[in-house]
């Protein structure tokens, strides 16, 4: 069943306005026009709901959204706040200062990056998570029913989230082989996502931790025997100001330089689990 939080979060205005008319939004200017006031409705409650729970929301002040996940029970630490100069957008506009922040869960393994945006009056322009997950149960014991049930967890619980799974080419070969009626090898359950934050970050984050089947993968396991050496699934800390079309190669490059700049012991998990390095 689902709860009050997932409704909210999963609830498309554009969809429920062509149920109630029956004709397309692309193709009918009232359905549009409805799907437009059912949105604003929906986004007002759905902040309201969100603000109450103590949790991330659109548009939430940047330091206010630090707060919140340095509050949480998630065993989240600041690891490097830095400085950057935001792009003007106008004329009129004079770049502003702006800042962004990395957070680490030691005991989960989980990285959040926000940006601030003072163009919008100082609020949060970007939170991202990048988690790594694997199954509580014991994996060469489980049954196909217990795994079938772990991958749907896996895909309610990341929802609208990028992410892959981590193995080797041979491994990957190992699996493509695996007869359909055999369990799985216990490394092919190691998954890696991206998810956006921007609301409700704890509450989305504490139904995974909760989850009795899903765990966070604290050192990321696996993921250094990946068929690529680089950084998961877009795991970038380039800030808005210094965006480009250098290529995502360059991408890492300089995330790699601002993972030397933080804090000494996930530089350390970072270089050894992400990057399978000596720091």
């Amino acid at each position: 069943m689902k709860s009050k939080f997932d409704d909210a979060m999963s609830f498309d205005p554009l969809y429920e306005a062509e149920k109630l008319t029956g004709k397309s939004y692309k193709e009918d200017k009232g359905t549009e026009s409805l799907g437009f006031l059912m949105a604003l409705e929906h986004n007002e409650k759905k902040r309201d709901m969100l603000k109450a729970m103590n949790d991330t929301y659109m548009c939430i002040p940047y330091p206010k959204a630090i707060d919140i996940i340095l509050g949480s029970l998630l065993d989240f630490k600041v690891v490097l706040r830095k400085a950057f100069m935001g792009r003007s957008f106008s004329k009129e506009d004079k770049p502003h200062e702006e800042e962004f922040c990395i957070l680490w869960s030691p005991s989960r393994g989980i990285v959040i990056y926000l940006e601030s945006f003072s163009y919008g009056d100082g609020t949060v322009s970007t939170n991202t998570i990048s988690a790594n997950f694997m199954p509580y149960f014991d994996l060469p014991e489980a049954s196909l029913e217990e795994q079938q049930k772990y991958w749907d967890a896996i895909s309610e619980l990341t929802s609208h989230s990028s992410g892959g799974y981590v193995f080797s080419e041979e491994r990957s070969k190992q699996w493509r082989e695996t007869p359909k009626e055999q369990p799985l090898p216990p490394w092919r359950f190691y998954r890696e996502s991206h998810m956006d934050g921007r609301e409700g970050i704890i509450t989305k984050l504490m139904n995974i931790d909760m989850h009795p089947l899903v765990n966070f993968s604290k050192d990321w396991d696996g993921l250094v025997d990946s068929r690529s050496k680089g950084l998961p699934v877009r795991m970038s800390f380039v800030n808005w100001g210094e965006r480009d079309d250098a290529g995502w190669q360059e991408y890492e490059n300089r995330t790699i330089k601002v993972v030397e700049e933080c804090d000494p012991e996930f530089k350390g998990w970072f270089f050894k689990n992400i990057l399978g390095e000596k720091a």
